[in-house]
């Protein structure tokens, strides 16, 4: 990508509200997530959403990761062995990964910015970009949708996940997020609409395991490749999320007879 132009847009209709429901209430002002390693002992937040990027990337040759929202890079670091590592966050979790790490690319940048993702062609073409669990703690999540989109002209892939609200919260959930540094989250419906609008065409959006501590698949999973025209629609699983419903609904219903709030 040779100069970027800033991302300015000015969403209308349904991607004034990002494609979340008319009668959601987002929360303005999210605190700052700080990546806590001592806050998560013995649980891993999608497990498998950075092995599933990197089985994509060893499947397309692709030589390097970049994380866009990468945190203290716990998952990333993982693949080092395998795969040249970039991170990209700002304030605490960037310094904390210049601080803890003498390997890799580590770059500051607030995705809420105007500014293109700051990682030139060269480094993006051969690179699977990977975006876990950040989108939901943007004020101006079409700005980050269509930095990634526009990376996708030189990298081979992007991986996006993100809680499905629904399942992490229950149909009736109009927000705030429960969580404070969450500004707003998606259905699988209303997050497969929004990547259509900022341009995706080629990919499937699913669900994955929220936690290593239970099973339940309460997470979007978009995995989205170049390529396929712009008229193209997405491939949506929209079967799984039923069968999560179902899940969900029979867990709920076993802990309410058992007492368990």
């Amino acid at each position: 990508m040779a100069n970027p132009e800033p991302i300015t847009v000015s969403p209308r209709g349904e991607a004034a509200s990002y494609f979340v429901r008319a009668d959601y209430h987002a929360r303005e002002l999210p605190e700052y997530f700080t990546d806590d390693p001592t806050q998560r002992v013995g649980q891993v937040w999608q497990p498998d959403v950075y092995p599933i990027a990197a089985r994509l990337a060893e499947r397309l040759g692709a030589r390097r990761l970049v994380d866009i929202g990468c945190g203290d890079a716990e998952k990333l670091v993982a693949f080092r062995a395998r795969f040249d590592l970039w991170g990209i966050d700002f304030r605490d979790n960037i310094q904390t990964c210049r601080r803890r790490y003498d390997f890799g690319t580590w770059i500051e940048h607030d995705l809420d910015s105007e500014a293109p993702l700051p990682v030139p062609g060269q480094a993006t073409r051969g690179s699977v970009l990977i975006c876990s669990d950040v989108i939901e703690h943007v004020r101006y999540p079409d700005r980050l949708l269509l930095k990634l989109r526009a990376a996708l002209e030189d990298a081979s892939a992007v991986v996006i996940s993100t809680p499905e609200r629904d399942l992490t919260r229950g149909r009736e959930d109009l927000g705030p997020p429960r969580n404070p540094a969450h500004v707003r989250e998606w259905t699988l419906e209303e997050f497969a609409a929004f990547l259509s609008w900022a341009g995706f065409s080629n990919g499937q959006v699913s669900l994955t395991r929220s936690s290593n501590r239970h099973g339940g698949k309460h997470t979007i999973l978009a995995v989205l490749e170049p390529g396929r025209s712009s008229t193209a629609p997405l491939r949506v699983a929209s079967h799984q999320k039923r069968v999560a419903m179902l899940r969900r609904r029979l867990v709920l219903s076993v802990r309410q007879l058992a007492g368990i709030h």
